[in-house]
């Protein structure tokens, strides 16, 4: 096995109706959040009104940024980090899948460092410091909501590169599967893909000697093998969508 530091900061919110827990959370960080967003289906399926809902219980203002594409874009990121200044903000809350929460990771470190964020990504700039990030999961697959990194898409370059630091780890993270029963079954699928493909880099890697990190790669792909037929052909199976977002998580 190879040495490696883990940090398991984010605190995790598991579990039906965890969002009751978002105002107290932010507040021990900021009381002006940014929430971003993708294409707006958080606006029609509910949950932006149960985000906006707990934050004025606790008055905590926001502002919004949305149309987060799917490979989110550096001049996403940019316009996000001017607008989350020009606004004041002091906290980034992401609401959506892993895009959307690699987007605010990115902005979080554009706010709060001079000159060019992607200098960062092409490794020309070390970040020193983000705003902090909370985020709702609504997409199982990429792990954004309990990792470090950022991949973000340069379309001038067409490069797609990440950025790896401490400062981007979230505080906290909402995990309700309720909040993926609408997602459609294509989305679904992609992202028991999604969730696959990452634990194959991991799994078919020539390090030597990794039995008991083996078995627990085994261990999540036979969950999505298992309950990924199930969520596909049912999206509101809560024992499916949870098994299915806890393998993404981990």
């Amino acid at each position: 096995m190879n040495n490696f530091v883990l940090n398991l900061s984010t605190k995790i919110y598991f579990g039906k109706g965890m969002i009751k827990n978002l105002g107290k959370e932010i507040l021990k960080y900021g009381s002006k959040v940014l929430i971003v967003y993708g294409g707006g289906s958080i606006k029609k399926n509910g949950i932006f009104d149960e985000v906006s809902l707990e934050l004025r219980k606790y008055n905590i203002s926001y502002e919004e940024f949305g149309g987060i594409s799917v490979n989110p874009r550096l001049s996403e990121v940019k316009e996000g980090a001017k607008f989350a200044k020009s606004k004041n903000v002091d906290f980034i809350l992401a609401v959506g899948g892993g895009s959307v929460i690699d987007a605010a990771k990115a902005i979080a470190v554009a706010t709060k460092i001079s000159g060019d964020i992607w200098k960062c990504f092409l490794g020309e700039k070390n970040i020193s410091g983000a705003l902090p990030i909370g985020t709702i999961l609504t997409l199982a697959a990429t792990g954004s909501e309990m990792n470090v990194n950022s991949v973000i898409t340069n379309k001038k370059t067409n490069q797609k590169l990440a950025i790896h630091s401490e400062h981007i780890l979230p505080k906290f993270s909402i995990l309700d599967p309720v909040y993926t029963f609408t997602v459609p079954k294509y989305y679904t699928a992609a992202g028991v893909a999604d969730i696959m493909a990452h634990v194959f880099e991991q799994y078919f890697s020539p390090t030597k000697d990794t039995y008991l990190v083996d078995r627990i790669s085994e261990g999540i792909l036979k969950t999505c093998i298992e309950y990924g037929e199930k969520v596909y052909k049912n999206g509101s199976d809560y024992e499916a969508r949870a098994n299915i977002m806890w393998a993404s998580t981990i």
